[in-house]
């Protein structure tokens, strides 16, 4: 589990810094009006997860319990008959928002008039891409079952990256728009399905031999029914806000939006690689019947995440708005602060969250999920459009945090509720850790009036947060857990 949350944060990091070093690029050489397009055409790149009917995750479900089993074979026709469901969900999906792509990017997106004919093709390459990525999402489930984090994280963060910075680099020799990093992504896309497909045929050999079960059909999609419904209410969910600032503002108000958001989101990529092989390892927890283990692994990790996230949400409010200056420009600095600072909230909490909600996907509450989502879809909606035509971009960032946070809250209570396990994520000494906290965010305001530049702000940064894991390591963490932690690290250091 450590190795392929190590390795899991190891291919999230290279994506930040990526996309950190490419998107100052990007953001230039398209300008406001096309990186707003763009960053909506990304966010179709997301539906992905929703067009393979849940195939991605019912896949990994599944084929865990026979592979525990050592049935090699019915883990293959498991894998066999998710991919074909993938294939044909994912191509019909992909086919529909093809042909009524000039309707999307005139209505929906409302493009300026100059810009529909380069979206057009843009958003039809990005549907080509998804399809791409949801094989790619159900091939790599050999990978996953057997926790082989080394080769998942090359092919998959690998693929991400090479999107990233070939994105800009394109923009610069060929002069192209958003069309040509539409192309770029379809590129990765592609190449991300070869390498998952390769290492899948090495682990599995019994899946070079196409073998489908019709019988599995309904078990998967009842499963990935769950998945689906909620991944539907997500589109509007998760973007309505985008295309509300497209509607009731400009696509320039949706980059700058944007930009604060890739920013906010950055503070997920930790717990969220850290937490990924929790879903194989509590489906194979669950099929061996380990349930203290099972207990004592979620507890663990949601320590882990609390201890983790909380510090460095503070810190990296503290370093954004120089960051900004430096990285997308002073107007991006002076429109995108103040949604940043509200955004780390919700996503602070929905990085907490990833626990619980990977516990109810590995117990098959695919339908309790599901209720959540569609639940919150008409009320966010309406509060959504009217935070936004009230108050812009500020209030496009409100409506999103206040989702994440309620949401995250449910995960908690419902896991609590059905299972037992802890409501409040709180460490160890909850009471000092809180002290802590605001002691922490204390200094960094202090410290925030007196040293302006970022250069001056990274070194305050990395001292404040040394300062930190020491107290943990040396107030907060039992003996026996810092003596556990040794050699873990010990036993990594050859394995990695």
């Amino acid at each position: 589990m450590t190795r392929g949350g190590l390795w899991g944060v190891g291919g999230q990091a290279g994506r930040f810094f990526a996309t950190f070093l490419a998107t100052s690029f990007t953001v230039r050489l398209l300008g406001p009006a096309r990186y707003g397009l763009w960053s909506l055409l990304l966010a179709v790149l997301n539906y992905a997860s929703i067009s393979d009917m849940g195939m991605s995750s019912a896949s990994t479900r599944f084929a865990a319990d026979r592979h525990v089993l050592a049935d090699d074979t019915g883990e293959a026709r498991v894998i066999w008959t998710a991919l074909a469901i993938t294939v044909c969900s994912a191509t019909s999906i992909a086919l529909c928002v093809a042909v009524v792509a000039p309707f999307i990017v005139r209505s929906v997106l409302h493009v300026p008039v100059r810009l529909e004919a380069e979206g057009v093709l843009g958003l039809r390459l990005t549907c080509a891409a998804f399809v791409a990525l949801a094989v790619a999402a159900t091939a790599n489930t050999p990978q996953l079952v057997r926790l082989r984090w080394r080769g998942y994280t090359i092919v998959t963060s690998g693929s991400t990256i090479v999107q990233v910075l070939a994105v800009p680099a394109s923009l610069a020799v060929i002069a192209g728009g958003v069309a040509t990093a539409a192309a770029v992504a379809l590129g990765a896309a592609l190449l991300s399905v070869a390498g998952n497909v390769v290492l899948g045929l090495r682990l599995q050999p019994r899946l070079r031999k196409p073998v489908l079960d019709r019988h599995l059909v309904l078990p998967l999609l009842r499963y990935g029914g769950g998945l689906t419904l909620a991944g539907l209410a997500a589109i509007p969910l998760m973007n309505a806000e985008r295309f509300f600032l497209a509607r009731f503002d400009s696509t320039v108000a949706v980059a700058h939006y944007a930009i604060a958001s890739s920013l906010a989101g950055s503070l997920a990529f930790l717990p969220f690689a850290a937490s990924a092989p929790l879903f194989p390892a509590f489906v194979r927890l669950q099929s061996q019947g380990a349930n203290p283990t099972l207990r004592h692994l979620y507890a663990t990790a949601l320590q882990g995440a609390v201890l983790v996230v909380t510090p460095i949400a503070l810190v990296l409010a503290f370093m954004a708005r120089p960051f900004l200056e430096i990285w997308a420009g002073p107007s991006y600095a002076q429109s995108s602060i103040i949604p940043f600072y509200i955004l780390v909230v919700g996503l602070w909490s929905q990085s907490l969250a990833y626990v619980p909600y990977t516990y109810l996907l590995a117990s098959g509450k695919t339908s309790l999920i599901a209720k959540i989502y569609l639940a919150a879809l008409a009320p966010y909606i309406a509060f959504a459009a009217g935070l936004t035509a009230a108050f812009g971009i500020v209030g496009a960032a409100s409506a999103s945090a206040s989702l994440l946070f309620v949401q995250s809250g449910l995960y908690f209570a419902f896991t609590h509720r059905t299972s037992g396990l802890p409501l409040i994520p709180v460490p160890r000494h909850a009471r000092m850790y809180m002290i802590g906290m605001v002691l922490m965010a204390a200094l960094l305001y202090v410290i925030h009036g007196v040293l302006p530049s970022l250069a001056e702000r990274v070194p305050a940064g990395v001292i404040v947060l040394g300062l930190y894991s020491w107290i943990v390591w040396r107030f907060l963490l039992p003996s026996d857990d810092r003596a556990r932690a040794r050699g873990l690290m010990t036993r990594l250091r050859s394995g990695i």
